[in-house]
């Protein structure tokens, strides 16, 4: 049966280090994991990789090795210079797409999670976003001073991969650029539309990998899971 579901990974180049797709742990490039969090647990029609700024030859390279090893379109588009158009630009290319599950390029330990689960929780909502508890205390400054501490116990961190409708994501991407909030991400321009978000639990591995140390811990952490054997 066909798949109405898309994947598209955010590789924003600019806002991370040059060689974080790249790089390899547990045995498979940054990149190859994020993907491979989309694909293990989603009957996906095609994953898309859009770019925020160039990538190198030898992450093009990775990408005929990666249909071939897991069976799937994986179209790479051209450099945009944000989010938004780089999210619509991926829509544009997935015309029979009716669900979009949005995920970042730095994001390995996604592959974790049950993404099928998160899918299936989208019910009449417009998206669907993994959260986990705040835990750090959290202040409220007035006029310069502290004034009060804001209760933790309803607030939650977002986290990719993010699940939405095509026609609620295209609600938001049209919305960004007609009122000229570029520096938005798709959900919260869902939440300021007033489009139905459900809260999904997530977990606090999923992080992004912005440094050595966290590819280091990363890499250790996948082998815990017992991961690195997915897909060889």
């Amino acid at each position: 049966m066909e798949s109405n579901i898309t994947g598209i990974v955010i590789a924003d180049i600019n806002a991370s280090p040059p060689d974080t797709c790249t790089k390899v742990i547990a045995g498979k490039p940054i990149l190859e994991w994020s993907i491979l969090a989309l694909v293990k647990s989603l009957n996906l029609n095609e994953v898309i990789v859009a770019p925020i700024g160039d990538l190198s030859s030898s992450l093009r390279g990775l990408i005929p090795k990666m249909r071939a090893k897991y069976q799937i379109n994986i179209n790479v588009l051209a450099p945009s210079l944000s989010r938004i158009t780089a999210l619509q630009s991926a829509l544009n290319s997935s015309p029979n797409s009716k669900i979009i599950v949005i995920h970042e390029h730095n994001r390995p330990l996604a592959v974790a999670l049950d993404l099928k689960a998160l899918v299936q929780q989208l019910g009449e909502c417009d998206a669907a976003v993994c959260t986990v508890p705040v835990k750090s205390t959290v202040k409220h400054v007035l006029e310069g001073k502290i004034h009060s501490t804001v209760p933790r116990d309803k607030l939650v961190y977002i986290q990719p991969p993010y699940i939405l409708k095509r026609e609620s994501l295209q609600k938001c991407l049209t919305y960004a650029s007609s009122d000229h909030h570029e520096a938005y991400d798709e959900i919260s321009l869902a939440f300021e539309l007033g489009l139905k978000i459900r809260a999904v639990n997530g977990s606090y591995m999923n992080f992004a990998i912005q440094n050595e140390l966290e590819a280091a811990f990363a890499e250790q952490t996948l082998a815990q899971l017992n991961m690195t054997n997915i897909c060889k």
